[in-house]
């Protein structure tokens, strides 16, 4: 079956890009043939003096994100623009697959917010999601969007989300089940094809999306507890003190998370690829409605322990110091994955 594959397929955030690619490599592995719909969300734009700054430190990032999209990446529809000529040239496939990620969160997709909620394309192909997030534990849209919304979803034949709070969405919002399934970057151990062997190395990786006064003020007091040297993973200027890599490649960054001795992260897919390689880790909460992506996933493995309010609670804390025992928290994300995958093959079944 040929697959039409609405997800934030081009980024500059890593982590949509591996769950791109996740999806993509589950989708083969199970057969099928997958085309990526090339519609794009809106990114956020910068101008005069940031344009310039942006240009020189992103140039080389976006040079390794393309070159990632060209050698993993299958094959792309041509480029949609906007909605109006998605739904006038719909790419000829059996079915359309939404997910994961953010794709029904308005906020993210903008103008093109409907693309991801597949209204476009014929009225019998099959329609799927795979563990779509409304990057919310709440809906508070318009009536009008509300609406639209609705009588999209409806004309899915089966529907998964990430999140606790998204099964909550769908019943009480819009009155469908659906199930929960796993993100695609959980449906695998690791990314041998992409990374080679990896480097164990032993340093304290901060992948902090929210850099702020309590994280650097406080960093290297969990340094000096921890004992090893920081590196920030995606912080655009040095920093006394710390070894930062920026902008890392796709490649490296998640060696650089499959290899650290202890993470400190704010990230849904920081979390995520530290479950994957078995790592030592914390994470800082942002203290938004987004963090329930990250509090679900950790609750859900029993790691709910792992979480801080902020990085001073953390260097002020001990039960951290503590190492996790893997052998509970793969034993529940196994279960996750045979139950994830069982839901994929059973929405492919022709």
């Amino acid at each position: 079956m040929k697959i039409g594959l609405l997800t934030y397929h081009h980024s500059a955030n890593i982590g949509a890009m591996m769950q791109t690619y996740a999806t993509c490599r589950a989708l083969k592995e199970l057969g099928h043939e997958v085309v990526i719909v090339d519609i794009r969300q809106p990114e956020r734009q910068h101008h005069g003096i940031k344009k310039i700054v942006s240009t020189v430190f992103l140039g080389k990032h976006l040079y390794d994100l393309e070159y990632f999209e060209h050698v993993f990446y299958p094959a792309m529809t041509r480029r949609y623009y906007n909605l109006e000529d998605l739904r006038n040239n719909p790419p000829q496939v059996d079915c359309l697959l939404v997910g994961s990620d953010q794709t029904w969160n308005p906020d993210k997709s903008k103008e093109v917010s409907m693309a991801y909620f597949l209204d476009f394309g014929d009225e019998k192909l099959k329609r799927i999601s795979y563990a779509s997030s409304f990057g919310a534990a709440i809906w508070e849209r318009s009536e009008e969007m509300t609406k639209m919304v609705n009588e999209a979803l409806h004309r899915f034949d089966f529907i998964s989300v990430r999140e606790k709070s998204g099964l909550k969405i769908c019943n009480q919002t819009f009155g469908l089940n659906s199930q929960l399934v796993l993100d695609p970057t959980l449906l695998f151990e690791g990314y041998p094809e992409i990374t080679g062997a990896i480097k164990q190395r032993d340093e304290l990786l901060c992948y902090k999306l929210t850099r702020n006064n309590d994280f650097f003020n406080n960093i290297n007091n969990v340094k000096r507890l921890i004992n090893l040297p920081v590196r920030l993973l995606n912080n655009p200027t040095p920093v006394r003190g710390l070894r930062y890599t920026y902008p890392p490649s796709v490649k490296e960054w998640v060696q650089r998370i499959g290899g650290a001795r202890f993470i400190l992260t704010d990230s849904f897919h920081g979390v995520a690829f530290s479950l994957n390689y078995q790592r030592q880790f914390v994470v800082i909460r942002n203290h938004t409605i987004r963090d329930a992506r990250f509090v679900e996933l950790l609750e859900a493995v029993g790691l709910e322990d792992r979480i801080f309010d902020s990085v001073e609670d953390l260097s002020k804390a001990d039960g951290w110091k503590e190492p996790i025992n893997y052998s509970d928290v793969n034993a529940r994300l196994n279960k996750m994955r045979e139950s994830s995958w069982n839901y994929l093959k059973q929405a492919l079944i022709n």
